[in-house]
């Protein structure tokens, strides 16, 4: 395969596309200039994960559906991935075990995580809350309940930006529980029924 043509810049990108993972790490490992890698939609799954973990000139990467699980999930948090910055891991099947090893590995320097469209609950964001405190943007969409999102972004004081699923009105007094001291500058709830009369 010429991976060649999904390279732009320091990115490689490709899409719904399946690939040799072993031809892809030596490729990437003679090409260090390549820090960003996007390997989106039933591209990798699982065994690519454990593969991919080891490649420590990366700094951003994109797995977003590929139902890599908490096996997959773990492999990366214990790999060599120390210079990560930006994960998007959202709808991979992850559960708490997956999420707890996420916050428990070595990826320590994550200022970026997405985790939109996962199945873990409150252990998973216990951990999360506890080992990402410099992350800045978090995106939990279709994960956890609002309640437990107020706790999560509070445990988080440098978060600046999060993006939710829609909640009912109904919960708003949730929303209201974010410390007024947060340095959270934008809260993104899709497919809210909150009124601009309720944001304050």
């Amino acid at each position: 395969m010429n991976f060649s043509k999904y390279v732009k810049n320091n990115a490689l990108r490709i899409f719904a596309t399946k690939v040799d993972i072993n031809e892809l790490i030596a490729f990437l490992q003679s090409n260090t200039c390549i820090t960003k890698l996007s390997l989106q939609c039933f591209v990798i799954g699982k065994e690519g994960a454990k593969a991919l973990a080891s490649l420590t000139h990366l700094t951003e990467l994109n797995f977003r559906v590929n139902n890599i699980g908490d096996e997959g999930a773990k492999a990366l948090a214990n790999g060599n991935l120390k210079n990560l910055t930006k994960l998007n891991l959202s709808c991979n099947r992850i559960g708490d075990k997956g999420a707890k090893a996420l916050a428990e590995g070595n990826l320590k320097n994550l200022t970026r995580l997405d985790l939109s469209g996962n199945d873990f609950g409150e252990d998973g964001k216990e951990a999360l809350s506890h080992n990402f405190k410099d992350s800045t943007f978090i995106n939990l969409s279709y994960v956890i309940s609002i309640d437990i999102q107020s706790k999560f972004m509070n445990a988080l004081a440098d978060l600046q930006e999060v993006i939710d699923s829609g909640q009912p009105s109904s919960e708003l007094s949730e929303v209201q529980q974010i410390s007024p001291s947060h340095s959270l500058s934008s809260l993104h709830s899709n497919d809210s029924d909150i009124s601009s009369s309720q944001c304050r």
